[in-house]
């Protein structure tokens, strides 16, 4: 049987917060301030499997992606 994935538009959601936190955590180098407030400034989505919080995508005004993340262990 397929999964059931949803994107949710989510506005501070404490697991899409979490999961920002397993995206900053995964760099190998630090992130510039200036894509922080591009993300911060933009539209986000979550990406919902079943009823957990798998990962989340940032697009600005103009729906340029920004910033996307799964968490590894949901990539299958």
């Amino acid at each position: 049987m397929p999964k059931q994935i949803e994107f949710l538009r989510t506005a501070g959601d404490q697991d899409i917060q979490r999961l920002k936190q397993n995206w900053l955590q995964s760099l190998s180098r630090p992130q510039d301030g200036m894509w922080e407030a591009f993300r911060d400034m933009a539209i986000h989505w979550g990406i919902k499997e079943e009823k957990n919080w798998i990962g989340y995508a940032c697009m600005n005004a103009d729906h340029q992606l920004i910033q996307f993340y799964v968490s590894p262990e949901h990539l299958d």
